[in-house]
């Protein structure tokens, strides 16, 4: 739920992550007044107009204006991103209304608002930002005397004057009808990887992409100076691309973005047209159907970098704004997360690469460490890269969830990637909940004894009360009943995360990691079996010493996308040595001479072997 607001009169207004706002009389033991399904989860609190009239947003997109007492909609604005900043009152400069409605967006603009429902301004953060990437506003809005504050995913804090719009250099300002559509009919609408919609419609202007990026789209209506979006039928679209490519398509939950997603680099410099076939409910829930074709092209290679330049990177500042849920779930948890990989092999001939990555999460302040290892295959195409990882678990601040596959994208430039780069995660949820559970518990660091000594110190009947309640919101979330509700799910019963991440180079410390240790064996044991043994000095830290075995299939040149995490048995044996085996599962064909195997000391390969 969002934080509540309270009336002078007692109402309580709570908004839900069922997408909907609760009025609820607190004189009356919080009996419901009224409710109001918003289409989208709610993150953001209400602010209460003196005239009893009350404002939010909701992710769906829409800012509503509701009659306090009796829930009916006086009118709503749509901005086509998800809206989680709280609303605020404040004065309004020019004396013309007794208040204004300032409140923040997912696509980074700050707006003002009349009660009436006119858009006095908008202010655009980006115009002065760090970091594009993400524009999402995810803090309310501080008045002060003399202007208002907020704070922004971009990692700035804007302060501006309640009549700085009035200035004739005021810098980002915008006036209403600069972000009003200005052609009435239906439009297709082109999302970042960030998440920003672009205003313009794409096929009012060429739309430039990277050949990695996933195609985002939402198609919009256009009426009389306001968007207002579409729900589309999945089991209705077909999508046609010239030239041709090979693609795979995902709704999200909202029913209104579209995800196409191709799985290889598409040509640099190229002009692609999509034809795109589909039904849709317009806004009196009647089906009518759509042909359009959306052309774009992608960016052209500078031929200046290359991925395989570098030895060593890191991951940093994932975000994902699609499913919407996502940020609102993470806060700033994927932000905070840093994924150091290697380039273990890599064949600039045949354009392809292999990765290791090993992310340790808990190093500073968090009372549970634990570690994720991802195994990439990648693809280049001049500047521009592709690596997927496949079965691998993937942290997010609270435990490690199982994904089918995360994969990022982009452009290298300067040894990091340029603004723009594509992150995508996927995974099909089903009914199958119970093996999701159990991958889940083989990752997780608590062990018997610990739980054991959590029912100690709490005591049987205190732990047997906790179970009560715990086990059946568990289960109700496995259930798939909150994560439908909440919008995690899409029509196909799948998590599809999409997003973007930034990337920079690294200090190569193999030297470092791998000093002291010595290779006492590494071999093929038997058919499926591969073992090694090592001796490993102690080291200082929260961490010990990371190893792995990476296996390749040396036709494919991809890594056999088995887990890393679950596969891999470790033995500690006497005076510092460690056994590692890796029993190669029945699904993997073994041939000889077709794999090879590497042994990994955190993110670095020390020894290979072919068999």
């Amino acid at each position: 739920v969002s934080s509540p607001a309270v009336a002078e009169d007692g109402i309580i207004y709570q908004g839900a992550f069922n997408g909907k706002m609760y009025a609820l009389d607190a004189n009356r033991n919080g009996k419901i007044i009224w409710e109001l399904d918003s289409g989208g989860h709610i993150y953001a609190s209400v602010a209460i107009g003196p005239d009893n009239i009350i404002y939010f947003g909701s992710t769906s997109g829409n800012f509503y204006s509701v009659n306090g007492k009796t829930g009916e909609i006086k009118w709503k604005y749509y901005i086509g991103d998800a809206i989680r900043s709280s609303a605020s009152i404040g004065p309004d400069p020019e004396g013309k209304e007794k208040y204004l409605i300032y409140f923040g967006g997912g696509n980074g603009l700050i707006y003002a608002m009349e009660p009436s429902g006119k858009v006095r301004w908008a202010y655009n953060t980006l115009e002065r930002a760090r970091n594009t990437d993400y524009p999402n506003i995810n803090a309310s809005i501080a008045l002060g005397e003399n202007g208002i504050a907020v704070a922004s995913s971009t990692g700035d804090v804007i302060w501006l004057s309640y009549n700085y719009y009035k200035k004739d250099d005021a810098i980002g300002i915008m006036a209403a009808e600069e972000i009003s559509p200005k052609h009435d009919g239906f439009f297709w609408h082109y999302i970042t990887p960030g998440g920003k919609l672009i205003k313009n419609p794409i096929d009012k202007e060429l739309q430039v992409i990277d050949p990695t990026s996933i195609i985002s789209l939402k198609l919009l209506i256009h009426k009389d100076g306001q968007f207002f979006p579409i729900e589309l039928d999945p089991n209705s679209i077909k999508i046609s691309p010239d030239p041709y490519f090979d693609l795979q398509f995902e709704l999200q939950s909202d029913m209104t973005t579209l995800n196409i997603i191709h799985n290889d680099i598409l040509d640099p410099d190229t002009e692609y047209s999509i034809r795109l076939s589909l039904s849709y409910r317009n806004r009196v829930s009647e089906t009518t159907s759509n042909e359009s074709v959306i052309r774009f092209k992608t960016r052209k290679a500078s031929k200046k970098g290359s991925i395989l330049t570098g030895a060593t990177y890191k991951i940093t500042n994932m975000a994902a704004p699609q499913p919407t849920i996502i940020p609102s779930l993470d806060q700033i948890g994927l932000s905070s997360l840093t994924i150091p990989f290697s380039i273990v092999e890599a064949d600039a001939r045949e354009e392809t690469f292999i990765a290791f990555a090993v992310q340790k999460f808990g190093e500073e302040g968090v009372p549970q460490q634990r570690i994720s290892k991802y195994a990439f295959s990648g693809k280049i195409k001049d500047d521009f890269f592709m690596m997927d990882s496949k079965n691998c678990m993937f942290e997010i601040t609270s435990f490690t969830i199982p994904l089918d596959l995360f994969r990022i994208s982009g452009c290298i430039k300067d040894g990091s990637v340029e603004l723009g780069g594509s992150l995508l995660i996927e995974k099909y949820i089903g009914s199958n909940t119970i093996s999701i559970l159990r991958t889940m518990a083989s990752n997780y660091p608590m062990d018997p004894k610990e739980l054991i000594g959590l029912l100690r110190q709490g005591g049987l009947i205190e732990f047997i009360k906790a179970l009560r309640w715990f086990v059946p919101s568990l289960l109700r979330q496995f259930t798939r009943g909150m994560w439908e509700t909440w919008g995690l799910l899409n029509h196909n019963e799948k998590i599809v995360g999409v997003g973007t991440f930034r990337l920079s180079p690294t200090p190569d410390k193999k030297t470092q990691i791998t000093s002291g240790i010595e290779i006492l064996k590494f071999k093929q044991q038997s058919k499926r079996k591969i073992v090694a043994e090592l001796k490993i000095p102690k080291k200082r830290g929260p961490f010990e010493t990371t190893t792995c075995i990476l296996l390749v299939n040396a036709f494919t040149k991809k890594v056999v996308p088995i887990n890393y995490n679950s596969k891999i048995k470790y033995k500690k044996l006497d005076r510092g040595r460690q056994k590692i085996i890796l029993n190669i599962p029945k699904s993997v064909k073994v041939t000889p001479g077709k794999f090879r195997a590497y042994l990994m000391v955190d993110i670095y390969p020390i020894k290979r072997i072919e068999f």
